[in-house]
């Protein structure tokens, strides 16, 4: 049974990351498109 949370909460965390990342992605989009003249490389 500890095993399968374990599995569950490393998936869970996963897909966490996963959107995440997604989502800084979308942000990063964007704030290019907004600041294509001011673009600041973070």
């Amino acid at each position: 049974m500890y095993i399968l949370i374990e599995i569950y909460a490393k998936s869970a965390a996963k897909n966490l990351y996963e959107a995440s990342n997604y989502a800084d992605r979308r942000l990063f989009q964007t704030c290019k498109e907004f600041f294509t003249k001011v673009y600041i490389e973070c």
